[in-house]
Formats: C-alpha cells, structure tokens, sequence
C-alpha cells in the first residue's frame, strides 16, 4: 500500500485597507447597494427587494433575463432564484477554486507522464469519488487520488512517483485573486468557511501556506460527513457546523457541479469563471457569476438582505 497524505500578490482594484483578522467575524450589516447600479440583478417581476436603511428606495436596479456566463461585462451578475439573498457565510471550494492545480502538471512531467495527463487523473479522480457516493459508499481524498493515478498511467509509475505526484497537493500556492476575495469579504463583515472534497489536515496547510488560515473560521471536509460533493449532505453539513439558514450560505466554486448541488441543498451559488466560459444548461444557473473571485464576492455582497411579496 503506498500511504499518500489527502488532497484536499497580484492587487485588484478593491478596498485595500488592512483589518483585523480574528477568527470570529461579526455578521454583515451594511450591503454595498452601489454596486447594483453597475452589476445586473436579475429579479421576477412579482418579487423585488424591500426597501429598507441598506437599500434605500428607489435605488437603481436592472431586471433582465438570466446570464449563465460572465459575457463582455466586468461586473459580477446573477439571477433570482426565490430567495437569493446577501449571505452571513461563504463557504470556499478548496481546489481549482482557490488553488491551481498547474503545479502538480510539472510533477507528472518529471514522473515522465505526459503533462495532458493532469486533465484526465484529476476527472477520474472525480468520477470516482462521486460514483462511491452514489453507491453509498465512502473512500478519503488520498486513496481515490493514488488509485485514479494508477488506472490512467497504466500503472506506469511506482510507489514513489505516486507519493510525489500526491504530495504536490499541500504545495499549491493561491489564484492571485484569493487573498483580495477574502480581504474584501472579511472587511464586510461575511464568515468564511472551506468546504472541500479533501482532507481538512491538507487544505488547513495550504490556507496557512497561503497567509490566510487565519481568515478561515472553520476547515470543512467530505470527511466529516463520508459522502463527496455534490451531495445534498455535504452542503448540509456546513450550514450545520456554523449555525447558519442554508439559504443564508453562499458556496463559491469554480465547478458548475459543485454550484448545482449546493442550488438544490438551498444555497445560494457563487461560480467563478476559471475553468470554464459558461455554465452548462444542464446544471442550475448559479445566484451570482465572475470573472474572478472578487467580482463574486462584489456580487454577493450586493445582493438584497431581504426578499418580500411585492
């Protein structure tokens, strides 16, 4: 058996300002309804948000139909979907959402495997986490990794190559956008929560690595729960763990598989353009889209505290 630990700065133009960073943050109480006259709320026309001292009345607003992509625009956009309204948490994804996996490419290279062959493990390594959790079965981050690696090399590489490969999970350095997200949201009050599909003990390191482990409330992992993402439970668990309305949790992720379940656990979604131009029609069109994880935060705190029956 080859023991394999588990898996899982650019500025931007936004508040730069440094603030204290504890690991208990307040909960959001002054909305940036500005920025709703430059990003687009997509609303039904029978449900409008309530006036209220965070939104003042008459505030310009912009009801269009839906966006699945990010488009020419470089403000953040996003649709309603019943209650789509300003989160008190973000629970982050943890890989290709705020670390690349570009690193562990060079890895495979010096193992002597083509680098095309990044793609293909790391969609194996999905497929097979989400197959074992549709059979009702369980396995961690590190197991599905070495034996996703195995079956798509065809066993071309040893014990050893496979430790060094998988290691190159807790030496992944941020997007440069990761740390202005964060800055933005704890500056505005939002908690902050990971929600990754590998081990708590990996992506703890890498947000230590990373400078903003202290940022971070809490570290969730598939492992508390013994089901992968997207299962209902998994988003569950973490509006479980901070006590907060499922509804009143935002999950951010670069994948649309990850923003669809986390739509149909009662969500609201924020997905970030790094992987792909737009989101698939199949899967549920997310609350809020960016070209970057601060546009994605832009849009979250934008949107209304409160929805009523107009």
């Amino acid at each position: 058996m080859v023991a394999v630990p588990d898996q899982d700065d650019v500025p931007h133009p936004v508040l730069d300002s440094a603030s204290s960073r504890g690991l208990v943050a307040s909960n959001a109480t002054t909305a940036p309804w500005s920025l709703l006259r430059s990003a687009r709320l997509h609303a039904r026309p029978d449900r409008r948000p309530a006036p209220s001292s965070d939104h003042p009345a008459g505030a310009a607003r912009a009801h269009q139909a839906p966006s699945r992509c990010c488009g020419s625009s470089p403000a953040a956009r996003w649709q309603d979907r019943d209650m789509a309204t300003r989160p008190l948490v973000i629970a982050f994804d943890v890989i290709e959402t705020l670390f690349p996996l570009e690193p562990i490419r060079q890895r495979l290279i010096d193992a002597g495997q083509p680098g095309h062959v990044l793609d293909l493990w790391f969609a194996r390594l999905l497929r097979d986490g989400f197959a074992l959790t549709a059979t009702g079965s369980y396995r961690p981050f590190g197991d599905i990794a070495a034996s996703a690696l195995r079956s798509t090399t065809g066993s071309a590489l040893d014990d050893d190559a496979i430790r060094n490969v998988i290691a190159g999970f807790a030496q992944l350095d941020p997007h440069p956008d990761v740390r202005p997200a964060v800055r933005l949201a704890r500056d505005e009050g939002l908690r902050l929560v990971t929600l990754t599909n590998g081990s708590a003990q990996n992506t703890a390191g890498l947000l230590q690595r990373a400078g903003i482990g202290a940022d971070i409330e809490q570290v969730l992992s598939v492992d508390d729960v013994r089901r992968w993402k997207p299962a209902e439970p998994v988003y569950r668990h973490a509006a479980d763990r901070t006590q907060v309305p499922p509804q009143r949790v935002s999950l951010v992720a670069a994948h649309a598989w990850d923003t669809h379940g986390a739509h149909h656990a009662g969500l609201t979604t924020g997905w970030v353009a790094r992987l792909e131009d737009q989101v698939p029609d199949i899967f549920a069109a997310p609350d809020v889209t960016g070209r970057d994880l601060v546009e994605v935060v832009q849009g979250l705190l934008a949107l209304p505290a409160t929805w009523h029956d107009g």
